[in-house]
């Protein structure tokens, strides 16, 4: 039913750089500014992108340099969605973009040729949620519905440690599948736990240390979007 995507074929790789986090800073704020040289000289750096139409992969290998970063903060999709703001790389040509951190090598972006999954994932300890609406992802109700779904399964909270998650959305081209990144990994925190009783949407996702996120191409769902999402213990 889902059709999640792999790496095949590496076509472009970038080495000897620090990556940066998303900042909410005013445009002028020096953490903005720092952002904007940082990703202007990335793209340079990458150059023209293979010609591979809606196929490509992206691959951000994060080196958070100290064991105390790799478990807290430092959130692998907040490394992620700065790549394609402003349409630096371009959403319409990605079907999987994932990043990994790890102490230690180095950081770097690949880019390449993607290809459907040779299989399902089925081994049993990676759990799996999947659910769809119709609701706006701009809906104050969005979050809550996806969340309410999730909590309803009655997952276990993963053990504190590392976590490896796959993040999949079935829609149209209608949806902007960059702009459901962060709204869907704010709902996981029935299965990553939540910094504090109350915050449902603050989970613990810097201990995500495996982020895989994939996009289902279906036209004929409209406005609709289906959310999957797999989790597991990475040691």
């Amino acid at each position: 039913m889902w059709r999640l995507w792999e790496r095949r074929q590496e076509v472009k790789r970038v080495k000897g750089f620090t990556p940066l986090l998303a900042s909410w800073e005013k445009k002028e704020h020096r953490a903005q500014v720092h952002l904007r040289s940082y990703l202007d000289q990335l793209m340079l750096d990458v150059g023209s992108l293979p010609s591979a139409e809606g196929s490509l992969y992206a691959h951000l290998s994060v080196d958070v340099e100290r064991e105390e970063r790799l478990l807290h903060h430092y959130d692998l999709e907040n490394y992620l969605t700065p790549l394609f703001a402003r349409g630096r790389l371009p959403r319409s040509r990605f079907c999987l973009v994932s990043a990994t951190k790890q102490v230690g090598e180095g950081s770097s972006l690949s880019i390449g040729l993607a290809e459907p999954r040779s299989s399902a994932i089925t081994d049993e300890r990676w759990h799996h949620f999947s659910h769809e609406t119709d609701v706006s992802t701009s809906s104050t109700r969005w979050k809550p519905t996806i969340r309410d779904a999730l909590a309803q399964t009655q997952p276990a909270v993963l053990a504190p440690g590392p976590v490896e998650v796959h993040l999949a959305w079935q829609c149209s081209s209608r949806r902007n599948w960059i702009n459901v990144w962060k709204p869907t990994g704010d709902v996981l925190g029935p299965v990553l736990g939540e910094s504090s009783a109350g915050r449902r949407f603050n989970p613990n996702d810097d201990r995500i240390v495996a982020l895989s996120l994939h996009l289902d191409s279906e036209e004929s769902m409209g406005y609709a979007i289906r959310v999957g999402v797999w989790w597991k213990a990475a040691n």
